[in-house]
């Protein structure tokens, strides 16, 4: 298991500020989502994780050291842009991957092996990789990421090309890595994805960090105070509601706004003193996308993290 600390790095290319005093920790047995918008200076922060560049300043660290050669052997990495030799047999390149992180041949190509299996492959591993289709070709890049039991797994745009059924069995490993107590750092734009498996949210924007904290703790604070009751109840006329709208909730479900100062247990109340048929209420959600569409349109201002 791998804990990585960035600390107030930095990193400008001629006038542009790629990265500005950027600080965050990961956790083993979590996963970490790594979220901003095009061009907010994701790829740059991933880029010096990695070690393939420098900060300009600030240090980062794994387990409280310097990174090295001998734990980048611990580390997998899908990268956004596919880095596989098309000319060459799928086998060939898993089984070249494993050997670069350290694996003996016959061992790398066992694994090889196994994890094309794993990903529904094992029929196109003397294929060359040319002829597998895209969704295939991430299929093998998470199989060529994973194959060495890494302690720390970046994933950059994972479900990129799947189709559903393949997207659950990435969402599956990614599942297994976190409860293996791996290190699993996740950068996408696919919020349902985020919200469905991130324990931990980082936000980046314009090279800073606007947003921090654990899922759930930044989806409570920024609820926009309404709740979800079952269609049948007639929330209308009542003091302390701002707008109801029966087609923002799935299902037979209506969701309700209240004004700042209403706690939901006083809606409550004020339902069953006027006898509505309350059979369902929960507290709604703000959805992480739009919390992501907000940050991304206002002035950056860091925050703090929870």
């Amino acid at each position: 298991m791998i804990e990585v600390s960035v600390e107030n790095v930095s990193k400008s290319f001629g006038k542009i500020d790629a990265v500005d005093g950027v600080s965050l920790e990961t956790h083993g047995g979590e996963v970490f989502a790594l979220l901003g918008p095009n061009g907010a200076g994701k790829t740059t922060l991933i880029r010096m994780i990695m070690d393939i560049m420098k900060p300009d300043s600030g240090d980062i660290t794994f387990d409280g050291k310097p990174i090295s050669y001998e734990l980048k052997h611990r580390i997998g990495y899908l990268p956004e842009e596919r880095g596989l030799y098309k000319k060459q047999k799928l086998g060939e390149v898993v089984t070249y991957f494993g050997r670069l992180h350290g694996l003996e041949k016959e061992e790398a190509r066992r694994r090889a092996h196994e994890w094309l299996a794993r990903v529904d492959l094992e029929d196109w591993e003397k294929k060359k990789v040319e002829e597998l289709s895209k969704g295939m070709q991430q299929k093998a890049q998470i199989a060529l990421t994973l194959l060495h039991d890494p302690d720390l797994v970046i994933l950059d745009e994972p479900f990129a090309g799947l189709d559903p059924v393949n997207t659950r069995m990435v969402k599956d490993f990614i599942v297994e890595m976190r409860d293996r107590r791996k290190t699993v750092l996740l950068s996408t734009h696919q919020m349902a994805q985020v919200e469905a498996l991130a324990d931990w949210v980082f936000m980046i924007s314009h090279g800073r960090r606007v947003l921090y904290g654990r899922l759930t703790d930044i989806k409570r604070d920024y609820s926009d105070n309404a709740v979800m009751v079952n269609e049948e109840v007639n929330a209308k006329g009542l003091e302390g509601i701002t707008r109801v709208d029966r087609d923002a909730a799935p299902g037979r479900l209506q969701k309700v706004w209240l004004k700042e100062d209403m706690e939901p247990g006083e809606f409550i109340r004020a339902l069953l003193d006027r006898k509505e048929p309350v059979e369902h209420y929960e507290l709604a959600e703000t959805p992480l996308e739009d919390i992501f569409v907000k940050l991304a349109q206002e002035p950056v201002v860091e925050e703090v993290a929870s």
